[in-house]
């Protein structure tokens, strides 16, 4: 009988404990999955940033975005880095071209070359007119 019951006992632990690892992995998500989509640019000391509307820097765009926050990330792949981000420069579509760019861009820094652009290559990259 007291076998049975550490039994219980040990599977009951064992479930918590399983509980509590799955509420774990259904909550890890990456620090820049909080941030928001960067929509627009401003322009400072580093240069022409990608942005929110609220002037929020630590925002993110992947590819198939569409906003002036990927023309000013175009304007910096092609005049900081002399990459080819489409056939008529910056156009604000981040497309094949600016996917590709960026990727080098990640690689040139060391970073994991995914193609997206969030804090990790923001902290990274440098950004026209201040790579100049």
């Amino acid at each position: 009988m007291a076998r049975f019951g550490f039994g219980k006992k040990c599977i009951a632990a064992l479930l918590a404990v399983g509980a509590i690892l799955a509420g774990m992995l259904v909550n890890a998500a990456p620090a820049s999955a909080a941030d928001p989509q960067c929509t627009t640019y401003v322009s400072n000391s580093e240069g022409l940033l990608p942005s929110t509307r609220s002037g929020v820097t630590n925002c993110w765009m992947l590819r198939g975005n569409n906003s002036d926050g990927v023309w000013a990330l175009q304007v910096s792949l092609t005049y900081c880095y002399g990459l080819y981000v489409g056939p008529n420069g910056p156009d604000g579509d981040f497309g094949g071209n600016t996917y590709n760019a960026l990727k080098t861009v990640q690689r040139y820094h060391g970073i994991t070359a995914d193609g997206g652009y969030g804090r990790q290559t923001r902290s990274v990259m440098y950004f026209y007119p201040s790579c100049t």
